[in-house]
């Protein structure tokens, strides 16, 4: 069984097939020609309404990587693609169609980042194998486990796909903590507040003890002990920024 699930996961992401370069064009906008700009106006944007802090960003190792943040606000991927400076330009986000399929939305996202769209109930798997592509291309991808925003600024759980996607690509996790954005920019909310942000990136999560326990673990059991093993530590930093 733990073969057979491993197999098929590996058909789904495509990690056995060849590297095609030419399909990350599908992920890319003209609209990135704005991404200077649109950075340029969050960062007064930041001064003015939101001191932002990122804290550990020496912890993000080099090479492609999975960027792994808790997710309370519109502004979480900004704030944390503002922080990564330049390496921002490498990396690819997961999106729902909600926000892509909006035009309002859709314009500021494109300008931001490489968007990969996900449709959670019709392809969310087609979005793993496409996060898989691009990884396996060298680049990373920010993808936020909870799968949607929370409503109370709590941590949700995290969705196994995250972990299954790390294990079977073989590509370290990055856990980060984003606190502060849930009270400037909640949920359903249009207009900013004054408020403070800080950004925690954690130490990665290397895949491969995971990989090895595979060998002997069902398969699904080893992705959702990954996926929890990730969330403890998106919780360990929050508990480091509460102390603080």
């Amino acid at each position: 069984m733990t073969e057979d699930t491993s197999a098929y996961w590996r058909k789904l992401l495509g990690v056995d097939e060849p590297v095609n370069p030419a399909g990350l064009d599908s992920f890319h906008s003209p609209c990135i020609i704005f991404r200077p700009l649109l950075f340029f106006l969050f960062g007064l944007a930041s001064r003015f309404f939101f001191p932002l802090k990122g804290h550990g960003l020496e912890n993000l190792p080099a090479g492609p990587v999975m960027i792994t943040p808790n997710h309370a606000s519109f502004l979480d991927y900004p704030c944390v693609a503002y922080l990564m400076g330049k390496r921002s330009w490498d990396v690819y986000a997961i999106a729902t169609k909600k926000y892509v399929d909006n035009p309002f939305d859709k314009f500021f996202m494109l300008c931001a980042a490489h968007v990969i769209r996900i449709d959670a109930e019709a392809d969310f798997f087609t979005a793993l194998r496409a996060a898989a592509g691009v990884l396996r291309s060298g680049h990373s991808v920010t993808i936020f486990p909870e799968g949607t925003r929370s409503k109370d600024g709590e941590l949700q759980p995290f969705k196994v796909g995250v972990g299954t996607l790390a294990v079977e690509a073989n590509v370290k996790m990055v856990p980060v903590y984003i606190k502060g954005t849930k009270d400037i920019l909640p949920r359903g909310g249009r207009f900013l507040k004054r408020g403070k942000v800080e950004v925690y990136f954690g130490k990665p999560i290397d895949p491969a003890p995971f990989i090895e326990k595979k060998k002997v673990t069902p398969a699904y059991d080893v992705y959702k002990e990954i996926t929890d093993e990730l969330r403890n530590r998106v919780a360990e930093l929050r508990d480091r920024s509460s102390s603080k």
